[in-house]
């Protein structure tokens, strides 16, 4: 593991244990909340990880989806598992049940979802998919493709995929590497995709977030399909934008 990624995983860690912050002399509106996290670190029976935060359901794991082995996770050391999704579209993927965790981003209009991602194999593949059943899009509240068979990430929000609703940038997935993405929204309609700590895509005008459901879905679409190919770790959902610092 690189220094960069052993830096990002102990603040990532050290972030997390604190549920309820401000962040410094940043001035919001309302305190930053953790609303989901899983680090995967507890492969339990293998057939859910628990949100370490406690407010989220467990995600369940559906078809292929599985814990790696040990040391399979960001930092490469024993004890630091990941989420192993296989294969494109082979219909593995997580999935929590319905409930009111994501609350308070639809209050603050709001919301910021961060996870490393190991890409082994592109096609037409979501990262994790956010349902907001009034979303057009096939209920599409928020999401990414990380990317598209074309190479393109997309992140959509508030349905699909009209210009308020879409933030597209190309070119910027590794195969077989470790990167950190960021998908976010602030009160203000502005959107952003942040690709291993720099800013790679913004803008503003977004629509207003759509209610979410509760149901959160990693490694594939509500259907279970675009399924991702490769691992992802350390996944969070915050309920406001979070700025350079705290990404970097």
């Amino acid at each position: 593991m690189t220094q960069s990624k052993f830096r990002k995983k102990t603040f990532l860690t050290n972030f997390i244990l604190s549920l309820v912050f401000v962040l410094g002399s940043v001035q919001i509106t309302h305190a930053i909340e953790l609303l989901s996290y899983w680090d995967f670190n507890d492969p339990g029976n293998g057939t859910s990880a628990t949100d370490v935060t406690g407010n989220s359901p467990d995600l369940e794991l559906n078809g292929g989806a599985a814990f790696t082995e040990d040391a399979g996770g960001l930092s490469d050391s024993a004890g630091d598992y990941a989420l192993d999704l296989g294969g494109v579209n082979d219909g593995s993927y997580g999935r929590t049940i319905e409930g009111d965790h994501l609350n308070s981003a639809f209050d603050n209009n709001a919301m910021s979802v961060v996870f490393w991602q190991n890409t082994t194999q592109t096609g037409n593949t979501s990262a994790f998919w956010i349902t907001s059943p009034a979303a057009n899009g096939s209920q599409r509240g928020f999401q990414a493709h990380t990317p598209w068979s074309d190479g393109t990430i997309y992140f959509d929000q508030s349905g699909c995929c009209a210009g308020p609703q879409r933030l597209t940038v190309g070119g910027l997935v590794q195969l077989d590497t470790w990167q950190h993405f960021v998908f976010q929204r602030d009160a203000d309609g502005n959107m952003e995709i942040w690709v291993d700590g720099v800013q790679a895509a913004a803008q503003g005008g977004a629509e207003p977030l759509d209610e979410f459901n509760g149901v959160i879905t990693i490694g594939a679409d509500l259907n279970g399909n675009n399924g991702f190919a490769g691992r992802i770790d350390d996944f969070g959902i915050f309920n406001e934008r979070l700025d350079e610092d705290q990404i970097a």
